[in-house]
């Protein structure tokens, strides 16, 4: 089985990257494939992966970190597509290496989840109390496939 992982928040030190950490020690006696997306030029986070000898790629998604709502039309045009572009990068790679599951390690996995889904393969999400119904990707939480909790708030959210 092949397992892609896709984080979001781009510190190593953050949680979401600590919990990718665990998940790879815990799955790496086990007969599975572990490949984790980078889709931000994460030093830290890369260098604690090749350290701990994981298979990572790097599918790079935007570096223009801006807010969309500070930029003109013309750059807003270009940030969407980048992001189209970044979906059917992914999208490739998970047909490219027969990808059976991925793994959503935040809620801002919007466009990997679209590229899973536009592949076909089961999405999986790791849900944290921080996140909420407010957010504005929320909406995507009702069509992943499975979800990971780690305390009831969280998963009040998805009741």
């Amino acid at each position: 089985m092949k397992l892609l992982v896709c984080s979001h928040t781009g510190v190593f030190r953050g949680g979401a990257e600590r919990s990718l950490l665990l998940l790879s020690n815990s799955l790496s006696d086990k007969k599975i494939d572990f490949v984790i997306n980078i889709p931000d030029k994460s030093k830290e986070l890369i260098a604690e992966l090749e350290y701990h000898n994981l298979k990572y790629v790097t599918i790079y998604k935007d570096s223009d970190k801006r807010p969309i709502n500070t930029v003109s039309y013309v750059v807003l045009l270009k940030k969407f597509l980048r992001r189209v572009i970044y979906i059917f990068k992914l999208y490739r790679f998970i047909r490219k290496n027969n990808i059976d599951i991925v793994y959503l390690n935040t809620l801002r996995t919007t466009s990997e989840y679209i590229a899973a889904k536009l592949a076909r393969k089961k999405t999986v999400m790791h849900l944290r109390g921080f996140d909420s119904k407010s957010n504005m990707r929320f909406k995507i939480l009702h069509h992943v496939d499975k979800f990971i909790v780690l305390n009831n708030s969280a998963r009040k959210i998805i009741l």
